[in-house]
């Protein structure tokens, strides 16, 4: 089902928009029990030689929000889904110094921006995450701190390191498809983390177990983190984003996060 859906959807968007070569991964995860159960890495399938899903890194985007607005709700004494967000044009240091012609570095200005080019003066923190607003999510991720963003990526599963610029806060980090499934997991589950993975066992061909997978199911998020996080998921996919997919999928109750880099070069959707 997975191949049929990349082929088809591609072709389709390839004819709409005049486009060509376009490329798609895609994962499915049972989040009970953190079983892939399937993986397409090319629009091509049986394609051997390169894995999109596995090994292709790209801009994540807002897919990096509920990190942010996680970090926040675990701070229930300082922020809960009625905390206001200031929604006014800012302009942050970007950490990253330029050379000018005169050879002097100076720090690059960040001037991050509305998906919609709208200024809303103070939006609720729910509002900031279920509409993926840019603005609320920088300033509420400065407020928090980038080590303590950075401390709830790792927290939820992401296992590199983290170059510590605003930036970040608005998915300036490449990841694959299997990483941000990783992330995602802890979401899905109440706030338990379990590995992804494609085997359960190796046995020797005289039934002997080789080896066998070991499940941890440590809880990583706070219970009522983990509750809050997961209606503000759910209110992407009602009101937000991701409205489609309840049209799409009648009768299911959908949580889910939607991601664009710059340009629309790369967008994505993660729902559960």
């Amino acid at each position: 089902m997975l191949e049929q859906t990349v082929a088809s959807q591609l072709d389709q968007l390839e004819s709409k928009y005049q486009q060509k070569n376009l490329q798609a991964a895609m994962l499915v995860t049972d989040i009970h029990s953190a079983e892939i159960r399937a993986i397409v890495g090319d629009r091509q399938s049986g394609y051997l030689w390169f894995n999109r899903a596995m090994t292709a890194k790209r801009p994540v985007g807002s897919l990096i929000k509920p990190a942010i607005y996680l970090a926040a709700l675990e701070r229930y004494e300082q922020f809960n889904f009625a905390t206001l967000l200031a929604d006014e044009p800012i302009t942050l240091t970007n950490g990253v110094e330029m050379t000018n012609d005169n050879g002097v570095k100076k720090a690059t200005s960040w001037k991050p921006q509305n998906y919609d080019g709208k200024f809303r003066h103070q939006v609720p923190l729910i509002d900031g995450l279920v509409n993926s607003l840019n603005i609320p999510t920088v300033n509420l991720g400065m407020a928090l701190g980038l080590e303590n963003v950075a401390k709830a990526m790792h927290l939820l599963g992401f296992d590199e390191d983290i170059v510590m610029r605003p930036s970040m806060l608005l998915g300036a980090i490449n990841m694959s498809p299997l990483q941000i499934n990783q992330m995602f997991l802890p979401l899905a589950t109440q706030g338990y983390s379990e590995q992804a993975h494609t085997i359960n066992t190796v046995t020797s061909s005289k039934g002997e177990t080789l080896w066998q997978f070991q499940a941890t199911n440590e809880q990583v998020i706070s219970t009522n983190a983990a509750y809050l996080m997961d209606y503000a998921l759910t209110q992407v996919t009602k009101t937000g984003t991701a409205k489609s997919l309840t049209w799409r999928l009648k009768n299911h109750q959908l949580a889910g996060k939607t991601g664009t880099s710059n340009d629309l070069r790369d967008s994505q959707v993660y729902w559960l």
